[in-house]
């Protein structure tokens, strides 16, 4: 699952950005959730490219889950019984770790590697094994 862990670099390394695309919308008069993922996709543009950049609109994130779910279940390497649940798990769970290491980032945080493999392995590949 290496989109997950893109997500979690992604998150990681660009926190302004991450926090623009989940912002909440403002109140009239104001720039539309529309206008906001316009712009930190302009500002991740040169960074990233103008591809990736536009991907990374929270629906395209999760559609891009979802997609690697399925695709773990049909070709047996997950043994999740349902993709969208186990893919919203899984968004959450990502969403999360993001957020809580941006707001306390003196707790003191296991070492990166290790707990995104749990949460990943734990998620998307319930009763089985991560490929690998």
């Amino acid at each position: 699952m290496a989109d997950c862990h893109a997500y979690l670099v992604f998150g990681a390394e660009q926190p302004e950005l991450y926090a623009l695309l989940f912002s909440r919308p403002r109140p009239r008069g104001s720039s539309t959730t529309e206008e906001r993922v316009d712009q930190a996709v302009r500002q991740l543009a040169p960074i990233v490219g103008e591809t990736v950049a536009s991907q990374l609109a929270p629906a395209e994130a999760f559609s891009i889950l979802l997609r690697d779910v399925a695709d773990a279940m049909y070709d047996d390497t997950s043994r999740a019984e349902d993709a969208l649940a186990t893919a919203t798990a899984l968004w959450a769970a990502l969403h999360g770790l993001i957020l809580l290491r941006a707001h306390i980032p003196r707790f003191p945080w296991p070492s990166p590697g290790p707990l995104e493999e749990e949460i990943i392995s734990r998620l998307a590949f319930p009763h089985g094994r991560a490929p690998g």
